[in-house]
This record gives structure tokens, C-alpha cells and sequence, in this order.
């Protein structure tokens, strides 16, 4: 009886049943109960066979806490999957571009959204994240399948020459990441240096190069720096020819501080 508990339901009752008809015919001798006894012998003992509840093993029980990890981290993977899908929305070009632009000059430009899905695509709000950018506002605009639409920018040119980069991101309808537009411009007057500036915090920076080129690829001389007679690099004003582009050797060490903002 000790390893009955160890088989299965269908094995135990039918061990029981066995075990009572041998108690039956074991009724034919002479010192054996009544088969009335017996019978209720063996139906006792089917009984308690059939209602012994089978223990849980070990495995099964790791074999169900594994099955809920997974299910628990499968939900987790989805949700995390749909948190950072973004539009279908191909932009064309890539980035809004607006090349060279002069100081304090506003210059405008347009891309397009490209709905590349298959169902249509309605806009809920468009925002820059930049002042200096202003767009045409295409909230409740539905672009359907196949279809586009043209995002209009506008970006500020400013007083200060050098890169400058914005952005636009694009909200889009069921989907909880917006899809961003990038945009980027050099304010640049027609002749332009590189590096636009220098940084000499902290004595940083005091000896360098700075390359000035025109813009346009046109030829041009260089009369002054600050007042003086540029220290360019293999050129002399006075006896080579113009050119599209110098490289002068500054030294800060010659100017008084505090240094002046621009040369």
C-alpha cells in the first residue's frame, strides 16, 4: 500500500478493484469472512483508492511557475514593443536642410510624411522644439494609405554664425512615440570661418588656426584682422592673388583682455 500513492488515478482504482476481487475469492475457505464482508471489504477499499487525492510533484509544480515567468515577461516584451513603435511615416528628405543662411534671415523649407502603412494615418499635433522654428499646423490632417503631406518649417536664422539644429516631432494617432523631423542650418555671412568660434575660457585654446572661406567658392582677399595685418599660412595679401579660402594663424596673446567678442 506504501507505493500506491505514487501511481496514477486510473492505476489506483483499478489496483483496488483487483485487490478486492482477491479478497472475494479468497472467501472460498473454510476461515474466510462472509462474502458479504467482503464485499463491503472490497468497495472500502475502492473507495479510499478512488478518493486519495495524488500529490503534486516537484516538476510539475516548477513546470507551472516556469509557464507563468513566461507568460509575465511575454506581456512585458508586447507592452514594451508597443510603448516604442513609432508612426509608419517615411520623411522625405530625412532632414529639412536649409544650408547657409544669413544672420537674422528667416528661410523656410518643406518635407514630406509618406503614410507607408496599411490603414490611414491621422496627425494630432506637430511641435518643434526650438523658438526659433515655426510650422504650419497640421493636427486632425489624415494622410491616407500610399498617401503624404507636406510639413512646412520655417526656421530663424539669428545673430550669431555657426550650426544650428532643431527639431519637429510628430504625433500621430495610436501610436505613443512621436516620429522626429530633423532640421539643421549654418548662419554664415558670404565669407565664413571654421572653427565659427573659439573657446578661451580658462587660457584654453590661445594658439590655433582658423580656416576662411567664401561661401559661393569665389575669390577674395583678406585686407585686415581686428585692425592687423593677418598672419596667414602660406599667403601674402600684398603679392599672391586671391583666393577662396585662407588659413590664419591667431595668437591671443596679442590682443588685450578682455579679449574682444568678435574679430
Amino acid at each position: 500500500m506504501g507505493t500506491r500513492k505514487y501511481l496514477s488515478g486510473r492505476a489506483l482504482v483499478t489496483y483496488g478493484l483487483v485487490f478486492g476481487v482477491s479478497l472475494a475469492l479468497a472467501g472460498c475457505g473454510a476461515d474466510s469472512p462472509s462474502g458479504n464482508e467482503s464485499a463491503k471489504a472490497g468497495a472500502s477499499s475502492g473507495d479510499t483508492a478512488t478518493a486519495e487525492p495524488v500529490p503534486q510533484t516537484r516538476t510539475d509544480q516548477k513546470r507551472r511557475s516556469d509557464g507563468q515567468v513566461e507568460l509575465r515577461q511575454a506581456a512585458q516584451t508586447r507592452a514594451a514593443n508597443a510603448a516604442n513603435e513609432l508612426p509608419p511615416l517615411r520623411v522625405e528628405p530625412p532632414i529639412l536642410d536649409f544650408g547657409f543662411i544669413p544672420p537674422e534671415v528667416d528661410s523656410a523649407g518643406t518635407v514630406k510624411l509618406v503614410n507607408i502603412s496599411d490603414k490611414p494615418l491621422r496627425i494630432l499635433a506637430v511641435q518643434p522644439t526650438c523658438k526659433c522654428t515655426t510650422l504650419k499646423d497640421l493636427a486632425g490632417t489624415e494622410i491616407p494609405v500610399g498617401g503624404s503631406v507636406d510639413l512646412e518649417a520655417s526656421l530663424d536664422g539669428g545673430p550669431n554664425p555657426g550650426p544650428k539644429t532643431a527639431a519637429v516631432k510628430v504625433l500621430v494617432e495610436n501610436y505613443p512615440r512621436p516620429i522626429e523631423v530633423d532640421l539643421k542650418a549654418e548662419i554664415s555671412l558670404p565669407i565664413r570661418a571654421i572653427p565659427a568660434y573659439v573657446n578661451a575660457v580658462r587660457d584654453q585654446n590661445k594658439v590655433g588656426r582658423i580656416v576662411i572661406e567664401s561661401i559661393d567658392g569665389e575669390p577674395f582677399t583678406i585686407c585686415s584682422i581686428h585692425g592687423k595685418k593677418p598672419n596667414l599660412m602660406n599667403f601674402d595679401p600684398e603679392t599672391d592673388p586671391p583666393t577662396n579660402k585662407d588659413i590664419y594663424n591667431y595668437d591671443l596673446s596679442e590682443f588685450e583682455l578682455p579679449y574682444p567678442r568678435y574679430l
